[in-house]
C-alpha cells in the first residue's frame, strides 16, 4: 500500500504504537508466547526508544494521519567473542506490528527495509530478529525479506518453594 508513509515516529504517536503492541503481544500469546506485555513498562520505555540514538522507531501513517503500523529495531554490541565479517554490532529488529486492515498490503515489508536502512547508515552490517515458533506468518514474512533462520531461543520457568 503505497499511500502509507513511512516515517520516524514522533512523541505523539506513542499512545498509538502502545496500543498496537498490545494487539501484537496478545496475538503472540495465542502463538504461545510466554510472556505477557507490562504496559506500564512500555509506557516507561517508548519515550527512552524514541529518544535513543541507538534506536529506530519508525510507524506507517495512512493519508488520514492514522498510525497503521509500527518497527523497533535497535543496535547492540555481540557478545564479546563473536563477530560477523570482523565487526562485533549486530542490529535487531525488535518488534515489528501492522494494524489487521493494513496485512498483506506490504506495509511490513517497507517498514522493515527502513529500518535495514537505518541500521546500514549505522555502519551494522547484520541484523536478526527473533520469531515466535508458533508465528509462521513472521517467519515467511521475514524468510521472504532475505532473513535465515538458525537457531531456536528457549526457556524454562525456575519455580522453587512448591511453586
Amino acid at each position: 500500500m503505497e499511500h502509507v508513509a513511512i516515517r520516524p515516529a514522533k512523541i505523539e504517536d506513542l499512545p498509538a504504537i502502545q496500543l498496537l503492541y498490545g494487539d501484537l503481544y496478545k496475538l503472540l500469546q495465542g502463538m504461545g508466547l510466554p510472556f505477557a506485555l507490562d504496559e506500564a513498562g512500555l509506557q516507561g520505555l517508548l519515550p527512552v526508544l524514541f529518544k535513543s540514538k541507538m534506536c529506530c522507531l519508525a510507524v506507517a501513517e495512512t493519508p488520514e494521519g492514522e498510525i497503521c503500523g509500527f518497527i523497533s529495531a535497535a543496535i547492540a554490541r555481540m557478545d564479546r567473542k563473536l563477530q560477523f565479517r570482523g565487526e562485533n554490532v549486530i542490529g535487531k529488529i525488535s518488534d515489528i506490528c501492522v494494524a489487521e486492515a493494513y496485512r498483506g498490503q506490504n506495509v511490513a515489508g517497507r517498514l522493515l527495509q527502513f529500518a535495514e536502512n537505518w541500521m546500514k547508515d549505522c555502519g551494522v552490517t547484520v541484523c536478526e530478529s527473533e520469531i515466535v515458533l508458533q508465528n509462521a506468518r513472521s517467519l515467511g514474512f521475514f524468510q521472504k525479506n532475505g532473513y535465515t533462520p538458525f537457531c531456536a531461543l528457549t526457556y524454562k520457568a525456575l519455580l522453587g518453594n512448591g511453586e
